[in-house]
């Protein structure tokens, strides 16, 4: 597995080693999307799913660190 394939198959909450566990039971559907999509892999994530700002800018930093 090369370095780059590494860090796409590791998730956001892997790569800032911060997990916060499952949305409250009463989670609207952006707050329950927002914590599947932490837990995705960055290497599945689709151009509709890539979230917005700084969150998009760490994971594009992580991903050229590799090259």
């Amino acid at each position: 597995m090369t370095a780059s394939n590494f860090r796409e198959s590791l998730s956001l909450e892997q790569i800032e080693n911060s997990y916060g566990g499952d949305p409250p039971a009463d989670a609207t559907r952006l707050v329950a999307t927002a914590h599947a999509l932490r837990r995705r892999p960055i290497g599945t994530l689709e151009e509709h799913d890539a979230p917005p700002g700084s969150i998009r800018k760490t994971i594009n930093g992580f991903l050229s660190s590799a090259e």
